[in-house]
C-alpha cells in the first residue's frame, strides 16, 4: 500500500506542476479524485478523432500508446497523442493487459497461450500455456491473471517469467471477465454473480449478486472504491471492501465495456451507437456521445476514451 500511495502523490505533484507550468488555476487539482491515476482530464468529452481499424478487437494503454488487435492476427501500436501507426506486429490476440514493461496478448484455442510483449520495441519475450480459450487477463501488480472460459478456471501467472504459480476454479462458468481492486482479483461470466478471489493463493473469498436474475456479466471496471459490472442489460456498482450492491444503473441498451477515467465511468454498449459517461460518486449519466456504431471496447489513456467501433474504426473521445 505504501508504494502505491507513493505513487499517486508522485502522480499528484505532476500534476500540480502541469497546471503551473500551463497557466491555469491550482483549484482545478481540488477536483481531482484521490482515486484518479491519470488526472488530465477536465473537460467534456467529444470525439476528437477517428481512425480507421479492421476488426479492433482489444486494446490497451502503455503509458505513451495505445495497443489494438486487428485482422489478420495483428497487434498495432499507435502513438495515442495522435494515432499515428508506429509498428504493426503478428501476435494473434484475444485480451491485452499491460504490466508497467511489458503487454500481454491473450491467444485462444488452438493456441491457449498468453505472450509477453516488451513495450517498447515489441519484442516477444515468451509464450506460457493456460487453460482453454483466454478471453481476460488482469494485472495485480506481481502477477497476470487469465480467465479461461473453455476450462472454466483461472490461471495465475508470474509476470517476471511467466511461470504458472497456480490454476483455480473460476466457480461461476464461462469466465470471461477480469478486475483487479488492490485487494482482490474479481471474476464475472456466464451469471448475474461475480467471484472475488485471494490473489496470494487464489481462495476464494465469495460470492456476490450484481443482478437479481440471471444476467451474463460482460465486463468490470475498479474506481478506487466499488466495482463496477457491465451486465446485459444494466450496469452494476458493488461495494469492493464486501460486495454490497450500491446500485443499478439502467442506461435502455446492452452494456458492453467499461473504463474508468480517474471520475466517470465510461459504457459502451453492443446495440446502441452512443457510448455513455456516468458520475462514479453516484452513477448519473453526465454524458450521451455518438460514435456512429456499437462500442465493443474501451480503453482510457490519461486524457482520452478510445472506443474500438463495430463499423471498423477506432473513436478518440
Amino acid at each position: 500500500m505504501k508504494i502505491v500511495n507513493d505513487t499517486f502523490r508522485r502522480a499528484f505533484r505532476a500534476a500540480a506542476l502541469v497546471l503551473m507550468f500551463a497557466g491555469l488555476p491550482l483549484t482545478l487539482f481540488a477536483q481531482v479524485n484521490p482515486h484518479q491515476i491519470a488526472i488530465l482530464r477536465w473537460y467534456a468529452g467529444n470525439e476528437s478523432s477517428s481512425f480507421p481499424f479492421q476488426n479492433p478487437h482489444a486494446i490497451a494503454f502503455d503509458g505513451a500508446n495505445m495497443w489494438v488487435a486487428g485482422i489478420n492476427n495483428t497487434l498495432v501500436k499507435m502513438r495515442a497523442s495522435d494515432g499515428a501507426v508506429l509498428a504493426t506486429f503478428i501476435q494473434p490476440t484475444s485480451a491485452l493487459v499491460f504490466d508497467g514493461a511489458n503487454m500481454w496478448a491473450a491467444n485462444v484455442a488452438p493456441s491457449n497461450t498468453v505472450t509477453k510483449v516488451r513495450a517498447s520495441d515489441g519484442q516477444v519475450l515468451g509464450s506460457f500455456k493456460v487453460g482453454t480459450d483466454p478471453l481476460a487477463l488482469a494485472f495485480d501488480g506481481a502477477n497476470i491473471w487469465v480467465a479461461n472460459e473453455g476450462t472454466n478456471n483461472v490461471t495465475k501467472l508470474r509476470a517476471t517469467d511467466g511461470q504458472v504459480l497456480g490454476t483455480f476454479s473460476s466457480v461461476i462458468p464461462f469466465p470471461i471477465a477480469l478486475a483487479f481492486d488492490g485487494a482482490n482479483i474479481w471474476v464475472g461470466g456466464n451469471s448475474n454473480i461475480v467471484v472475488r478471489l485471494r490473489p496470494n493463493d487464489g481462495a476464494f473469498q465469495g460470492l456476490f449478486p450484481a443482478a437479481t436474475s440471471n444476467n451474463a456479466v460482460r465486463h468490470m471496471a475498479f474506481d478506487g472504491t466499488n466495482m463496477w459490472i457491465a451486465l446485459a442489460d444494466r450496469v452494476a456498482e458493488l461495494r469492493a471492501s464486501d460486495g454490497f450492491l450500491v446500485r443499478t444503473v439502467n442506461l435502455g441498451v446492452n452494456p458492453s465495456r467499461l473504463a474508468f477515467d480517474g471520475l466517470n465511468i465510461w459504457v459502451g454498449t453492443a446495440n446502441n451507437f452512443a457510448v455513455f459517461k456516468l458520475r462514479a460518486s453516484d452513477g448519473t449519466v453526465v454524458g450521451t456521445f455518438d460514435v456512429g456504431s456499437q462500442a465493443q471496447l474501451l480503453a482510457f489513456d490519461g486524457a482520452n476514451v478510445w472506443a474500438c467501433l463495430f463499423n471498423n474504426s477506432i473513436a478518440k473521445l
